[in-house]
């Protein structure tokens, strides 16, 4: 049985009465005593509690719990023996039922799990195996805190775990932990209690866990190109709620928040491949990309033009700072760093723009910092990222694994359980949201998914499968499990889409094939519905602009008509001055006068052969003509065109 599952769950509750990290770890000791024994030396006391509870502590970490259980009256310690005193021997008992109490939870949650699993996926796990899926979920969440807090337990941790069976269980214990915060709120708690204690355990892996309440000086945070997405609501439900959150945490810090200039053109070059790729997915098949979401959410090309359009002001308005420097990634050139040729092995998808902006960023922190930081509160700047990949790479190639100093890249999952770990009163569920993100939607990779489709319409082209197959395989609702736990991405063959499809038939019977062709056409008309609405609420957008574009038009033509038409006005009003001054204007007065009756007469006869001479008419072409010009201008100025009638 997995001791450490029920450690963990009884490191948090120890917590909630002694609100002190180290103090939490005394009653650990006093239980791993051995047996009929009141005294221990500190190396065989570590092999106990090793073996007793799962926990492994440094020497360091016990040597400082060792002088708190002193302190406290549990302990008393000659050179390097510990012995046991009659309050810590009272004490033992009372933790041993505890305990139990934790353990008669968990082992109840465990049983709940194993119907849940068996009720909906008709798989049958034991208890050993949920427990090890469990504790690989676990692992996941603490990796970030082990690299930062003990880089050198890396290589024994592992910096990741490989995909592996309990990884494949990991994804129906993360449906069951959605469940049961929705609906089961005793299950919850004692999942909450179990993944808190993990991440409290980790403070004893730090050289000085009394440091972890050391508050932050003035920080710069530039956030990545996934994180921006996240908070944009571009990402799937799941990932952008913690991601906000997190957001708005960083906030109530008063840190400032930054992002680059040319990660605002790298989110403007992701959405534009969108409107290439965008026929690569399905509404119904969950890819792990941005363009799944945004497909499933109904985006066409005109949302992603609106959404770039505007993507400064989304950004303003979210309090986020733009830095700008100037930088062109289709110019700029990576320094000549051999470290740097190494990040491909990390990120095999990468395209060079999206490599050049992961190193550029890098390079603008250090930049910042000025030189190597070794404490993150006074760490000046980073970069906040979601890609474990990237801040794997930049702590162990360049160099920070091996000297003890600060990545310029953090990942979001690390710097919530921190921000948690320094103030767990004010942050109460954070950073288990965070853990649910990572397993929150279960997602086919991006690569993988890319390969299965171009096999999936070569396979169509060369006639071997139809469009109703691909339909039946695109509404089998067992699709997105099958390929969302493969990792061997060479498996993507045509033998292997064409057995997904004839797996697809076999599991699909008369009745289902009926239903997924009424949900196939709901969705189509759900599709269409919003397309509808969005043309609408495009055009209404249009019209909009087209509005104020008339009225400027009308502005700047009215001047114009009124300059022109009173030109001609001025040289009769000089005229008329200078006759006034030579004192003949009254003589020309009244020889107009005698021909007046001749030039009335000249004009009703032109009247009357459809002849009008109407200096106003001549005004209004005068405004026609420049607005319509104006017009025209303003138009063609935003790629807009009045349609043709």
């Amino acid at each position: 049985m997995n001791e450490t599952i029920f450690a963990y769950s009884l490191i948090k509750t120890i917590y909630e009465t002694s609100k002190d990290y180290l103090d939490v770890f005394v009653p650990f000791i006093l239980i791993s005593f051995p047996e009929g024994r009141k005294e221990v030396n500190i190396e065989a006391l570590s092999k106990e509690i090793k073996e007793k509870t799962g926990l492994e502590v440094p020497i360091h970490a016990l040597n400082t719990i060792i002088t708190r259980a002193v302190r406290t009256g549990y302990l008393t310690r000659k050179q390097n023996k510990c012995f046991l005193t009659d309050k810590g021997y009272k004490a033992i008992s009372q933790i041993i039922s505890k305990r139990e109490e934790e353990r008669r939870q968990i082992n109840s949650l465990i049983e709940d799990v194993k119907s849940f699993i068996r009720d909906k996926y008709s798989v049958a796990l034991t208890s050993e195996e949920i427990l090890a899926a469990l504790d690989l979920l676990i692992k996941k969440c603490q990796l970030s805190l082990i690299i930062f807090f003990n880089p050198k337990a890396v290589e024994e941790e592992k910096f990741q775990t490989d995909i592996d069976k309990n990884d494949y269980y990991s994804h129906y214990l993360a449906e069951y932990l959605r469940l049961a915060r929705d609906q089961k709120p005793d299950a919850f708690n004692t999942l909450q209690r179990v993944f808190y204690g993990a991440i409290i355990f980790m403070v004893v892996k730090r050289e000085n866990g009394s440091e972890i309440n050391k508050k932050f000086s003035k920080l710069q945070i530039f956030l990545d190109t996934n994180f921006m997405f996240s908070i944009t609501d571009l990402h799937y439900p799941g990932i952008c709620k913690p991601a906000k959150q997190l957001f708005n945490l960083l906030k109530k810090y008063n840190f400032q928040l930054k992002v680059f200039d040319f990660t605002i053109n790298e989110m403007v070059r992701v959405l534009q491949g969108y409107m290439k790729e965008s026929h690569k997915y399905f509404p119904t098949i969950k890819v792990d990309s941005i363009y799944s979401n945004l497909k499933a959410k109904g985006w066409t090309s005109e949302n992603c033009i609106q959404f770039i359009s505007k993507i400064e002001q989304k950004i303003g308005r979210l309090g986020i700072q733009i830095e700008y420097t100037g930088i062109d990634l289709n110019k700029w050139e990576i320094p000549n760093d051999n470290r740097y040729k190494t990040i491909s092995t990390y990120k095999l998808d990468q395209n060079p723009l999206g490599q050049k902006h992961d190193i550029c960023s890098i390079e603008k922190i250090k930049g910042i910092r000025r030189r190597p930081q070794r404490e993150i509160e006074k760490c000046i700047a980073l970069f906040l990222t979601s890609d474990l990949k990237l801040s794997k790479f930049d702590f162990i190639e360049l160099g920070h694994k091996d000297n003890f100093t600060v990545c310029e890249v953090i990942s979001d999952k690390f710097l919530t359980t921190l921000l948690w770990l320094k103030n767990p009163k004010t942050i109460k569920e954070l950073p288990l949201e965070m853990i649910l993100s990572i397993q929150s939607e279960i997602l086919i990779d991006r690569v993988f998914w890319d390969k299965f489709y171009d096999t999936l319409i070569k396979l169509k082209k060369d006639g071997k499968i139809s469009e109703e197959d691909i339909a039946t395989l695109v509404y089998y609702h067992q699709i997105q499990q099958d390929l969302a736990v493969i990792s061997d991405f060479d498996k993507s063959t045509p033998e292997f889409v064409l057995e997904e499809i004839e797996k697809s038939k076999r599991e699909i019977d008369e009745d289902t094939k009926r239903k997924i062709a009424e949900e196939k056409k709901k969705l189509e008309e759900k599709y269409t519905e919003e397309m509808a609405k969005r043309d609408k609420q495009n055009l209404e957008r249009i019209e909009n602009i087209k509005s104020k574009l008339r009225k400027k038009a009308d502005r700047i033509a009215k001047i114009c008509a009124n300059l022109i038409w009173f030109i001609p006005v001025i040289p009769i009003i000089i005229i008329g001055i200078v006759l006034l001054k030579l004192g003949i204007f009254p003589t020309i007065i009244k020889s107009i006068m005698i021909y007046a009756p001749f030039i009335s007469s000249v004009l009703s006869i032109l009247s009357f052969l459809g002849i009008k001479i109407d200096i106003f008419h001549v005004k209004n072409k005068i405004y026609d003509w420049r607005f319509n010009s104006i017009y025209k201008k303003l138009l063609f100025g935003l790629g807009i065109e009045e349609d043709k009638k």
